[in-house]
């Protein structure tokens, strides 16, 4: 990650000079030091047409003409990152400026000639910058007397004057922390689990790849709509889930996941379906923890349990058909009883090491209470309305996020910040051929 310099004021044509004869150093050198070193100009002159010369025989030969190349840069680089240094500046000074986050100051000068003019002079926000293959992070320090709200109505105009996309904004004890994307994130292929990690790849972010430690931040919450992506999304997920772990699926849709059952996973497709694969999930939670009592444990690791995953795919379908209508003995509609199990499991699933995975298409608070998508602990938005991103992140996290181009989407792990990431391009066909092919290495082991 490199530093980028912030000029409160236009550098002069000094230090632009300064810099411009660091970037060229390597070519002056030969000829500077000689003349600078021996009184003799012819002898001085020779040197330095040797060394040019040397110079240009050694760059004929390709691996020298790398050595030469790399010093180059070296030089060179440092000239054009002040030269970026200069422009991110004065586009910030511009928008500081024109959003009305600058200070101004009047002050009465006195000439030599005893002639007083009024001066205006600037005040700009501190701030530290920078910037890596994809992203730029600006820190600022706001001006004494200055708000949030200010900054929030404005925060919007550093992405458009740096052309750039607003990934994450935020505002505590004075510093304005805003996170731009100018750079396109690779994600060329599709991750294949070959260790015993209890982690799975969400996708790849500026740092590399995006995991979710799900023993540590258990259950996720997934909210995409239509056209995001959502189910090759869903096929890196699943593609990760070793054989050995349980994995049960219920398919909202009745297409998406229904093939899943020819290669012999657990698939339910209608609403009995469902609700014995949350009944089944729930049970398993009570049978572990009365295990781990038993043998005076805390963890299911310790009772030599498997991690096992509930994924509900459209859940709002699912739970949209559920009975509301009260039973006379316990006062409970069935969707009010299958919220109640999805509850337990989020709360006490994590030392069971039984994971919810809840996909929505849409998000609607009547069938996702607060208590669930609050233990939901591993948040993905795959483009998403504003109301998503808020449901998911919360108002104050989500504030100004933009919107995300198919294969991407938000993250945010815990009480981490919130990164955009992106997913590698899985085709069905691909994605049942792995499965298959993991499903017979394991038969023949």
């Amino acid at each position: 990650m490199k530093t980028i310099t912030f000029y409160q004021k236009k550098p002069g044509v000094f230090r632009f000079m300064g810099w411009l004869s660091y970037g060229i150093t390597p070519w002056l050198a030969p000829l500077i030091l000689p003349l600078a070193i021996i009184s003799d100009r012819s002898t001085a002159g020779a040197i330095s047409f040797i060394s040019y010369s040397s110079i240009a025989i050694i760059s004929t030969f390709p691996d020298s003409r790398k050595a030469v190349h790399s010093v180059h840069q070296l030089f060179w680089g440092q000239f054009r990152h002040h030269l970026l240094s200069r422009q991110v500046s004065k586009r910030l000074r511009e928008t500081l400026l024109h959003a009305g986050l600058v200070k101004k100051e009047h002050r009465e000068i006195t000439g030599s000639e005893g002639r007083t003019r009024r001066q205006e002079i600037l005040h700009y926000p501190c701030a530290q910058i920078h910037k890596d293959k994809v992203n730029i992070y600006i820190q600022f320090k706001m001006i004494p007397g200055q708000t949030e709200q200010e900054w929030e109505r404005k925060v919007n105009a550093f992405a458009h004057s740096l052309g750039s996309s607003l990934i994450s904004f935020q505002i505590s004890r004075g510093i304005v922390e805003i996170t731009l994307q100018y750079g396109e994130i690779k994600a060329n292929s599709v991750t294949y689990k070959t260790d015993t990690d209890h982690n799975l790849a969400l996708g790849y972010a500026t740092g590399g790849k995006l995991t979710w430690d799900f023993e540590h931040f258990p259950h996720a919450l997934i909210i995409g709509p239509t056209g995001t992506g959502k189910s090759t999304f869903i096929r890196n997920l699943l593609v990760q889930l070793r054989s050995e772990w349980i994995v049960k699926v219920a398919d909202g849709k009745q297409v998406e996941f229904t093939h899943l059952q020819d290669l012999g996973f657990d698939v339910a497709t209608d609403t009995s379906g469902f609700i014995r694969l949350v009944e089944e999930a729930q049970t398993e939670v009570d049978q572990r923890f009365k295990t781990m009592e038993t043998q005076r444990k805390n963890h299911y690791s310790q009772i030599n349990e498997k991690p096992y995953f509930l994924v509900i795919d459209e859940a709002i379908y699912l739970l949209e058909a559920l009975s509301t209508k009260k039973d006379k003995e316990t006062g409970q509609s069935e969707r009010e009883r299958i919220l109640g199990l999805l509850r337990d499991i989020s709360l006490r699933g994590r030392a069971a090491g039984v994971q919810l995975i809840m996909i929505f298409q849409r998000p609607d608070s009547t069938f996702m209470p607060t208590v669930i998508r609050d233990n939901l602990t591993a948040k993905i938005v795959l483009g998403g309305s504003e109301t998503a991103l808020e449901m998911a992140f919360g108002r104050d996290k989500s504030k100004q996020l933009d919107s995300v181009t198919l294969g991407h989407g938000y993250a945010c792990i815990g009480d981490g910040r919130i990164e955009l990431f992106r997913f590698p391009d899985y085709a069905q066909s691909k994605f049942l051929d792995d499965l298959e092919q993991q499903r017979s290495s394991v038969a023949i082991q």
